[in-house]
């Protein structure tokens, strides 16, 4: 590993992502982590983010024009994500006058005892973050009123709201019970988000594509997709949603037969809540899994009997999945 330019390359996903692309936080955040001695299995995860990358090398935010001067963040965090210092990690993502402007992926500072006190740090980030963006819009001149600040966790959002004494959260330190000043001199506002809404999902966590690049969308970051391989055109909707990605989510590219019918199971489950949402952005949705489920079922009667394996391709879809598997393979040989 000694010609190897892991720093180099990680550098380098780290200026993409610090400058225009919100999606590679947590990958890059993963990667980062193994700088002072990468073996071969990092190496391998950092060619997994470069060629995500290589697949959506067209995306980039997108700045529209919005009638309504707002600030407003999303926040979320992963209990225990890190398997070596069981380490939770904070994801959060602003947005002035409609568009992304600020984000970031990184671990917590201490070991939180429960995903309410998980959340409860992560949306202290996000204050402290607001409170910044609220100030640099006030010396430019403009009023941003109080920060709307979203996040998935109800316990999360009633210990900031509630400052009284709580048996189980006495132990937390006093630098993020700051939050509850913050919400009473009403800087802040706090609301509470569906996770399936919730654009900084992407920055803590591993997800399936749908998911990922549903969060990537809400988060402004668009993209004319198109692979030199093929020469086609992948701009529309959700087609980069590959069935290689699917199965390499969940740890393995298998195609084994029982495996392949399990995750045909999952695709038609979600399929099927799109269906009951009932708005158009989810219809469209469907439609692509519909064409998923077609090809898979196609994939299901080429390799039923003989159980052999296929390398995927992920052009355009998400790189997480890869690279923590590829880290956690590393894990397992090393162990």
């Amino acid at each position: 590993m000694d010609n190897v330019p892991y720093a180099s390359a990680v550098g380098s996903l780290m200026y993409a992502m610090i400058g225009s692309r919100p999606d590679l936080a947590y990958a890059v955040g993963v990667i980062s982590r193994f700088m002072s001695s990468p073996s071969r299995d990092h190496w391998t995860a950092v060619k997994w983010v470069l060629r995500y990358l290589r697949g959506a090398s067209k995306a980039k935010l997108t700045f529209t024009k919005n009638e309504r001067f707002r600030v407003e963040g999303f926040c979320d965090s992963d209990y225990a994500t890190d398997l070596d210092r069981r380490r939770s990690v904070t994801g959060f993502i602003f947005k002035v006058w409609g568009n992304t402007v600020s984000w970031r992926s990184n671990l917590q500072s201490v070991v939180a005892l429960s995903t309410t006190e998980a959340e409860y740090m992560a949306l202290t980030s996000a204050t402290k973050e607001a409170i910044w963006l609220k100030g640099i819009c006030e010396e430019l001149g403009f009023d941003a009123g109080a920060v709307m600040i979203h996040c998935d966790s109800q316990s999360a959002l009633a210990l900031a709201k509630n400052a009284v004494h709580h048996e189980r959260t006495k132990h937390i330190a006093t630098k993020f019970h700051f939050i509850r000043d913050i919400v009473a001199d009403g800087i802040i506002k706090l609301y509470k988000i569906h996770t399936s809404r919730n654009p900084a999902d992407f920055l803590t966590k591993a997800l399936p594509g749908p998911k990922f690049e549903l969060c990537r969308d809400l988060g402004f970051l668009v993209q004319k997709r198109f692979s030199a391989r093929r020469g086609k055109d992948l701009s529309s909707g959700f087609q980069s949603f590959t069935w290689g990605f699917l199965l390499s989510s969940y740890g393995a590219v298998d195609l084994f037969h029982g495996k392949l019918l399990r995750r045909i199971e999952e695709v038609e489950k979600l399929r099927s809540f799109l269906h009951v949402t009932g708005s158009r952005q989810a219809r469209g949705i469907g439609q692509c899994l519909v064409r998923r489920l077609i090809n898979l079922k196609k994939i299901l009667a080429e390799t039923s009997g003989r159980h052999r394996q296929r390398k995927p391709e992920l052009i355009g879809s998400s790189p997480i999945g890869a690279v923590v598997f590829t880290i956690a393979k590393g894990r397992e040989r090393s162990s």
